[in-house]
């Protein structure tokens, strides 16, 4: 039996509205643990800088739903947004306070004053590094808040199937003269190659394209870039100037195979190197 969800999300303006379907126990922790981590990941892949937590329909919650909205509060200031409470009830207030919680921040009466809280506080810039894992057919995108040690956030997987295929069997010429990539002038080589490069530089202007979107709407400040030799090249050169001045690293290798704990290892190391 699938259990109801626990929360509900939704959008206004440049914020995320997370509101609890109903009182949050610490016998719920598990289905709060896993849906806090999908909430997480769904608001660093495409949400507005800002979330609005509104209690309306619940009384109060426990040290697990918390945590997790400590974490939702870390994490939305990480990216430059703010956070608030809204609808909270009498007994919910009493724990914020005794906890402190209360302090870090605002709570509301009503939603609308919560939406322009935060929209008159938000500082509108990101801190966020976004961590770009990459070949010519595949980028993996992780976000890190709170310095080259904390941990990964997954955010979003692009994909490029035409880099998996091999050049037509109707090329039947074999190794000849091309022009290939940023190569100047005619060399020769092999068709198969030719078309790897044309098929990374593709790839690399859809993925930096992506990447400028998300960076106009100020959701992280800084990138470092690992990527397939090939392919670290191909990204370089579609980069835009504003990305450019956020790279902080780079590093010319193919990750795209490894679990996200030993890719924030390798992370770490590359940061205490450079």
């Amino acid at each position: 039996m699938t259990d109801t969800p626990l929360f509900a999300l939704a959008r206004a303006d440049h914020t995320i509205i997370v509101t609890p379907q109903r009182n949050l126990t610490e016998f719920d922790f598990a289905q709060i643990e896993s849906e806090a981590s999908q909430i997480l990941g769904q608001i660093s892949k495409d949400g507005g800088p800002n979330v609005v937590v509104d209690f309306s329909k619940i009384e109060y919650t426990g040290s697990t739903a918390l945590g997790f909205f400590t974490l939702l509060f870390k994490k939305t200031r990480c990216r430059g947004g703010e956070m608030a409470f809204c609808n909270v009830s009498a007994v919910e207030k009493d724990v914020l306070r005794i906890t402190r919680l209360d302090t870090l921040w605002p709570i509301c009466d009503s939603l609308e004053d919560a939406l322009q809280k935060v929209k008159a506080e938000a500082c509108g810039t990101s801190n966020a590094t976004w961590i770009v894992i990459a070949d010519r057919a595949v980028a993996r995108i992780f976000e890190q808040c709170g310095g080259p040690d904390a941990e990964l956030q997954a955010v979003s997987t692009l994909r490029h199937p035409q880099s998996r295929e091999r050049m037509s069997d109707g090329v039947t010429d074999g190794p000849g003269s091309f022009r290939g990539g940023s190569i100047a002038g005619s060399e020769s080589g092999d068709p198969n190659l030719d078309h790897r490069h044309h098929t990374a530089a593709d790839f690399a202007r859809e993925v930096v394209a992506h990447l400028e979107g998300v960076r106009q709407r100020g959701q992280f400040g800084h990138m470092i870039l690992v990527a397939a030799p090939l392919f670290l090249g191909e990204l370089r050169n579609a980069l835009t100037p504003a990305l450019s001045q956020l790279v902080e690293h780079e590093l010319a290798k193919d990750y795209t195979h490894l679990d996200g704990a030993t890719i924030s290892q390798h992370i770490s190391e590359l940061a205490a190197t450079t």
